[in-house]
């Protein structure tokens, strides 16, 4: 389970920024079950989906563990794997790298959450106008 310290700012981004965490949720879930469930991390995720927040990432990825959605992939020594970021933005900075716990487990949380763009956000620099026509937004 996390720690409390560690789940407070968890649940005041999915109080306050609820739109914006779901949907990068959504987007690390969809992320996982197209590239390659076996293996993942936060550069597979499109950019124009990740979100402006440097720390809204790093959340998510511990609430999807928490919930048992995804789990780190451990060494033979118990370390967690991490590769280099492919991101532009990251600058090649080092991410974990994750499994879906189960791929019934990241279909059931996408059909719970993952919902079309609410027009209020349509505008926002993290939802760039190109990507509107086909994207889905959770929130």
């Amino acid at each position: 389970m996390i720690a409390l310290a560690r789940a407070e700012p968890i649940i005041l981004q999915a109080m306050w920024k609820p739109d914006e965490w779901t949907a990068y949720a959504c987007a690390v879930v969809r992320a996982a079950m197209g590239k390659n469930p076996l293996s993942f991390s936060a550069c597979d995720v499109p950019e124009n989906e990740s979100p402006a927040s440097s720390k809204l990432p790093g959340n998510v990825f511990a609430a999807l563990k928490a919930a048992h959605v995804i789990e780190p992939i451990r060494l033979p020594n118990g370390q967690i794997e991490r590769r280099m970021s492919t991101h532009a933005s990251r600058k090649s900075a080092w991410e974990n790298v994750y499994t879906l716990c189960s791929r019934a487990a990241g279909e059931t949380f996408l059909a719970r959450h993952q919902r079309p763009v609410p027009a209020r956000l349509r505008d926002q620099e993290l939802f760039p106008a190109a990507a509107m026509s086909t994207r889905t937004w959770s929130g």
